[in-house]
């Protein structure tokens, strides 16, 4: 999917989050295409922060203009790679949400809106 012009024009990527925790840290990010042997599905990524907002057992909205996701790297073949500045905006694959930082043993998120405006 091309997204260039979205990312040009200054578009948000807007979703509204709850928590059963008041601390929460996980990245949004969009993955781009895999094309070939020599290519990997590079991350353009956002972590999103609870201690920056309180979404602890309330709806909040978050609006992140798309500019502001950073390319951090790929995961491929069982193999990482950093970062080289080759993400893909005019072809993203999927959008993913991404708990890397802590288990969420007995937490819960719950997303809802989730929209380029």
């Amino acid at each position: 999917m091309n997204l260039s012009s979205l990312l040009q024009k200054g578009s948000v990527l807007s979703l509204k989050i709850k928590t059963d925790s008041p601390q929460i840290k996980f990245d949004i990010r969009f993955v781009d295409s895999k094309n070939n042997t020599e290519d990997h599905p590079w991350r353009s990524s956002f972590t999103i922060n609870t201690d920056s907002f309180n979404s602890y057992n309330t709806w909040h909205k978050i609006s992140i203009p798309l500019t502001e996701f950073k390319e951090k790297g790929s995961w491929d073949n069982g193999k990482w790679y950093n970062f080289e500045g080759k993400f893909d905006w005019t072809d993203v694959d999927k959008l993913e949400i991404s708990l890397e930082y802590e288990p969420l043993i007995k937490k819960s998120i719950w997303f809802d809106d989730i929209v380029i405006e």
